[in-house]
């Protein structure tokens, strides 16, 4: 993928802009510690928070959605290895269950 084609879909991105908002306010911070000026944590998670909503509202990037599809991936594959050990653990079952039964038998 070129690089300007990655760039672009960076800058599409919530977590990109949160991530420069909240670099960009603790370099301010520490400018700011340098002439004895404290800038609280909380106001600069306001301010990324802010930054991070115009860009929303002005449709720059998009809020991530629930679930990204890492791990709806992941997920599925989590349920799918529950769905096949259940199924051995029937078949199991099952198997032992007969072969009780035709010893039972047997005697």
């Amino acid at each position: 993928m070129k690089f300007a084609t990655k760039l672009k879909q960076m800058i599409k991105s919530y977590s990109f802009w949160t991530t420069l908002a909240g670099s960009l306010a603790l370099v301010a911070s520490a400018i700011g510690k340098a002439f004895s000026i404290k800038i609280e944590e909380k106001i600069i998670t306001d301010i990324v928070m802010a930054i991070a909503g115009v860009l929303v509202a002005v449709g720059v990037v998009t809020m991530p959605s629930d679930k990204s599809k890492t791990e709806k991936e992941a997920e599925n594959t989590k349920e799918s290895q529950l769905i096949e050990k259940e199924a051995e653990n029937v078949l199991d079952e099952t198997l032992k269950n007969e072969e009780d039964s035709s010893q039972s038998a047997l005697k």
